[in-house]
Parts: structure tokens; sequence; C-alpha cells
């Protein structure tokens, strides 16, 4: 089953920055990401065998220890920074209390062979992917909104011909 762990902006502040995309040019090159699918991914699994979902839901269970707190949506960023743009996404301020929390989670999951890969965290809200050559200047927005975590997901992707399908499999309250 493939997995990520993620933070899903309560429905309001989805709306506010939707409502924030859709003011951006229409191009061919883009397919944007679904309103109910914006989410900042934590930590991407990959294909995780059935018989250790329990362990990896232990492992979360057992190392978050962080407290309810607040993201504030910033600038537009591009991935990767140099060449061809593949993913542009919405920059995310996470306190520095828990992120650290978040990247000591991370390298648990690491330490625990869930993650195959330990790259640099950047926070940020996917919300378009890219097919082909944009004009990023087209694309810079600043859109300021905070909203509150509450809680974590552990989310299945199923890849699918049209865009991926987002199972919510295990919700993680904060304490």
């Amino acid at each position: 089953m493939r997995l990520f762990l993620a933070i899903k902006p309560d429905l309001e502040a989805q709306e506010k920055l939707y409502k924030q995309i859709q003011t951006l040019p229409q191009n061919s090159n883009l397919k944007p990401v679904k309103l109910q699918d914006l989410h900042i991914t934590l930590q991407f699994f990959g294909e995780v065998e059935d018989s250790r979902i329990n362990e990896l839901i232990c492992l979360i269970n057992d190392n978050l220890d962080t407290k309810d707190f607040k993201i504030k949506t910033q600038n537009s960023i591009f991935f990767p920074k140099y060449g061809d743009t593949k993913i542009i996404g919405i920059k995310c301020f996470i306190p520095d209390k828990e992120f650290q929390s978040i990247l000591k989670l991370n390298k648990k999951c690491v330490q625990f062979n869930f993650s195959k890969e330990e790259r640099r965290f950047i926070p940020h809200i996917t919300i378009f992917r890219v097919n082909g050559v944009i004009n990023k200047d087209n694309y810079n927005i600043s859109t300021n909104i905070d909203f509150c975590v509450k809680k974590l997901d552990l989310i299945k992707s199923d890849l699918t011909p049209s865009g991926p399908i987002y199972t919510t499999i295990k919700e993680f309250k904060l304490k």
C-alpha cells in the first residue's frame, strides 16, 4: 500500500487557498490539485507491506509528541529549484518546536525502514503538477492563511490515469 503522513488544512483554509489558486492563469501544462486533496506531506513512505502497517501506526503513535499548533501559508515555491518546474506549491511556516518534532519523527521512520530517503523537509502544499514549460513569474502568489493543526493523517495513495485517489486510513490526534 502506497502511504504518506500529512497535514490536511481545515475546510475553511482549503477553500480560501483554492479561491486564490483559481486566480492564477490556467495552462494546459498544469494539473491543479483538487480542493479535497490539498495537504502538506510530512513523510512519504512509498509502498508499505500490509504486514507492516500496524507497526508503522504504532511507531507514529509512540513518537508523536506535538500539541495542536498553527500553520501560516506563505508564498509560491517551485520544485525543483533549478531546471524545469515539476511542482508548484505554497510554502508553509511551521513553528520551530513542532518543526523539530516532525523532523524527529521523520528520522525515526527512516531508522525503522519505513522511508528510503531522508531529504530536506520543506513544508508546502502542492497546488499544481507541471508537465511542460511555464513562466514562474505568472505563478507567484502570497497567501497568508492561518489554520490550526489538530491531527495528522496517514493517507493511502492509489495512482490512477486520472490522478491519485487519497484515502485517510488513520488519524493521529495531537495532544
